[in-house]
């Protein structure tokens, strides 16, 4: 009996070490990393990454990707890369803030977003880039446009490609600081779409796509700056009309162009808000109406979804 109650004594020793020792070693196994998902973009490691922000996991062509890091401001180092475009981070109070442009004519598919830390870190997310489906148009000339000397070739062929040259090389600038650091605001009081953007206009074998939109606008209509920069071009073209490019900052820029009136100089500084010009119906135009336009980094964005972006994410 003794033997017996020995045995059992024993058995029940062995056991409870048994137990001890698997949950010591069970303990030893690292815990995988994992993100917390706030909705389809929003992004949170566990461990030494802050929270990070994207505004979309599958923008269109013409779409604006913009990405913020939460408390980031404090962190002494950080670099990224959407594909091979570099990210420019901006300090948006206790945050850091990139806008992305993502081009009217990038080709469709998967793109990597990685963005490195200070410390070693990286976060990485592939990102799906979708086609947009653009309406084709006819390109028209009017009676009254034929005689000023327009003609479909010549403005495909000609006119455009020698201004959008000139305009080219300026939105090729690049000022590595934001004049900006709030949300951006519309170019008129009213905003009415008559020209959306991206639209394929053509005539016959030739064809213009609509890198900017046409808002309604009469003649001698307040045009205001969409926020703080430096006006970089203020002319007139024979096709675009009188035009301005604000230079905002961090490769962005606003083009205004078909204006009646001038009201700012090349050089000078202005400010989000400010009265830049008054709409009209010059160069290429077959009504009254204000062209806008935007890049970022020479990317063509449908330039009313960037400012209801930064509307949302950004400081008024």
């Amino acid at each position: 009996m003794r033997k017996i109650f020995f045995l059992i004594i024993i058995f029940f020793f062995l056991l409870g070490v048994g137990f001890l020792f698997f949950k010591k070693e069970k303990q030893k196994i690292p815990e995988k990393e994992t993100f917390e998902t706030a909705g389809p973009s929003l992004e949170k490691e566990n461990f030494s990454l802050p929270e990070i922000f994207i505004s979309s996991l599958s923008p269109s062509q013409g779409d604006t990707l913009l990405i913020k890091i939460y408390n980031g401001a404090k962190i002494e180092k950080i670099d990224g890369y959407f594909g091979r475009e570099k990210i420019n981070f901006f300090q948006t109070g206790k945050d850091l803030t990139a806008l992305i442009g993502i081009d009217v004519k990038i080709k469709p598919g998967k793109l990597n977003l990685i963005i490195n830390f200070s410390n070693g870190r990286q976060f990485e997310k592939e990102l799906n880039i979708i086609e947009s489906k653009f309406p084709v148009t006819e390109l028209l000339v009017t009676k009254e446009l034929e005689k000023r000397g327009f003609t479909v070739s010549k403005i495909v062929e000609e006119i455009v490609a020698k201004e959008n040259l000139i305009l080219r090389e300026i939105v090729s600038l690049y000022t590595p600081r934001a004049y900006f650091d709030k949300a951006f605001t519309f170019p008129l009081e009213k905003i009415k779409n008559v020209g959306p953007f991206g639209n394929i206009r053509k005539s016959g074998q030739l064809t213009l796509q609509h890198l900017g939109v046409d808002l309604e606008a009469e003649i001698g209509t307040p045009v205001f700056a969409i926020n703080n920069g430096v006006v970089r071009l203020a002319r007139e073209f024979f096709n675009y009309g009188k035009t301005i490019v604000i230079d905002h900052g961090l490769g962005i820029f606003s083009l205004y162009l078909h204006l009646d009136e001038i009201k700012v100089f090349e050089g000078k500084e202005v400010k989000k808000g400010k009265i830049i010009a008054l709409s009209g119906n010059t160069g290429y135009s077959i009504e009254p109406h204000l062209h806008f336009s935007l890049k970022i980094n020479e990317a063509s964005v449908d330039p009313l979804k960037f400012i209801e972006i930064t509307n949302q994410h950004l400081e008024q």
